[in-house]
C-alpha cells in the first residue's frame, strides 16, 4: 500500500472500523465456537449465527451504554478516572456466599420438607 494512502485520515478511520468488525468475527469464532458449523442448511446456520451475534452484542451492551452516557461519547475503557468513581462495596441486593449455600441446601431438601 502506498505511504501516501496510509497517512490519510480516511484510511486510519477505516482501520479502526475494520478492527472493530474483525473483533466481532473473532468473538463469534472463538467464544461462540462457530469456526465450523454444527448444522446443515441455510436456515439453521443463519439462526445459530444470529444467536451468536446477539450474544456478542449483549456482551458489548454495558460498554456501549456507558459510552452513550458520557458527555463526550467516548468509551470508558480508556478512562482510569471512571474506575475510581465505581463503588468498591457490593450493592445490598448482591448475593453473599452464604446466600448461595442456603439456596443449594434448599434444592437438596426433599420436596415435602419445603411445604411445611
Amino acid at each position: 500500500m502506498p505511504e501516501a494512502v496510509t497517512r490519510t485520515a480516511g484510511y486510519l478511520a477505516s482501520q479502526r472500523i475494520r478492527k472493530r468488525i474483525e473483533e466481532s468475527f473473532a468473538w463469534v469464532k472463538e467464544i461462540a465456537r462457530l469456526r465450523q458449523t454444527r448444522h446443515r442448511g441455510l436456515v439453521r446456520v443463519s439462526a445459530v449465527f444470529s444467536l451468536a451475534v446477539t450474544a456478542y452484542n449483549r456482551t458489548r451492551l454495558p460498554s456501549l451504554l456507558r459510552a452513550a452516557a458520557r458527555p463526550d461519547g467516548a468509551s470508558t475503557k480508556h478512562h482510569p478516572q471512571d474506575a475510581a468513581a465505581r463503588p468498591t462495596t457490593r450493592p445490598k441486593h448482591a448475593l453473599q456466599p452464604s446466600d448461595k449455600l442456603s439456596s443449594v441446601r434448599v434444592l437438596q431438601q426433599p420436596a415435602n420438607a419445603l411445604v411445611e
